[in-house]
């Protein structure tokens, strides 16, 4: 039994999204952490003040491996390696199908000019952002609930429940 062109292109994407996912997501805890190190928090509101914990992106890295370990950075990976996964199988499958569409047109595969691949990689980007846009705000939501629920603020029981309480 032989896979479609298209099952390889999704089963590539979902493989491609995955190791991406593994390798990104430790930088990615990273960022976020430091762009929302600065929330006011209820006690600080008061007195009108925020608190810094990281001194730049190298600081943030060790102390939430020295104080968290290997956890911390992968902290809210559920949610963005499926999303990862299911974006780019969608992105692999839909850039493959607007290829085959434009060569379909009277194209030839291996002669499509930059535009032909410009116009199949935008559409292929548009498909995916419909998957990638939900993703990034659990994400997001899920990295900074420790700190978010520290200061006073919600805090979620996995991605699901931010997703539920997001659409009420």
């Amino acid at each position: 039994m032989t896979l479609s062109e298209s099952m390889k292109d999704f089963l590539a994407g979902t493989a491609a999204g995955f190791s991406g996912k593994l390798v990104d997501h430790p930088l990615d805890t990273v960022k976020v952490l430091l762009q929302t190190q600065n929330v006011i928090t209820p006690s600080s509101s008061a007195a009108g003040e925020t608190a810094t914990t990281y001194r730049g992106a190298w600081h943030c890295l060790t102390y939430t491996f020295r104080n968290k370990g290997i956890a911390g950075l992968y902290a809210g990976l559920s949610s963005p390696l499926l999303g990862s996964m299911a974006e780019n199988a969608v992105l692999f499958a839909s850039y493959s199908r607007f290829k085959r569409a434009i060569v379909e047109k009277g194209a030839s595969m291996d002669e499509l000019s930059l535009l032909q691949l410009s116009l199949a990689g935008a559409g292929a980007g548009f498909n995916a952002a419909f998957v990638l846009t939900p993703v990034e705000l659990i994400k997001c939501r899920m990295q900074v609930q420790s700190s978010a629920s520290a200061a006073g603020f919600r805090s979620y029981n996995g991605p699901l429940q931010v997703l539920w309480q997001t659409i009420q």
